[in-house]
């Protein structure tokens, strides 16, 4: 499974799901994210990612040649993802364990209906409310950053 966190406003949205995950696999999804009409990516600048293997050269050279700066995280580094754990242990537990899944596609709805903003509302672990820090200025437009998760 492949998603993107919104760092901004702690949004997640999914990118896709596969069994084995391959190089191929992984550019043609930052080509997805990074696409001008309906990528994920759209208006970013940083996509934070993890040191995983599977985030490889092609990935991060796609996301350049589209205007987002790969950075890559440092190595056993505190909270490291801390936007992105909490919300997989939350899908864990309150979405997927109460489920019998019958293959990707079932489990590919069942994530889109636990992401889906409609059904989940503000200030649950899906869709959390905005962190705000009062001696932060606001982030502006191309500003924000979003994470990846593998």
């Amino acid at each position: 499974m492949l998603f993107f966190v919104q760092l901004e406003t702690c949004r997640i949205t999914l990118a896709s799901v596969t069994r084995h995950p391959t190089a191929d696999w992984m550019v043609q999804m930052s080509r997805n994210a990074t696409d001008e009409e309906s990528g994920h990516l759209l208006g970013q600048r940083y996509l934070l990612h993890d040191r995983d293997t599977r985030f490889c050269p092609a990935f991060r050279s796609v996301l350049r040649s589209a205007g987002v700066r790969p950075v890559v995280l440092p190595p056993q580094s505190r909270n490291l993802n801390a936007f992105a754990e909490p919300w997989v242990r939350s899908v864990k537990q309150e979405c997927l364990s109460k489920l019998i899944l019958f293959g990707e596609v079932a489990l590919r709805r069942a994530l889109a209906e636990y992401t889906e903003p409609e059904k989940v509302g503000v200030g649950t672990p899906a869709n959390p409310p905005a962190p705000t820090r009062p001696d932060e200025p606001a982030a502006g437009p191309g500003d924000s950053a979003q994470s990846a998760t593998g």
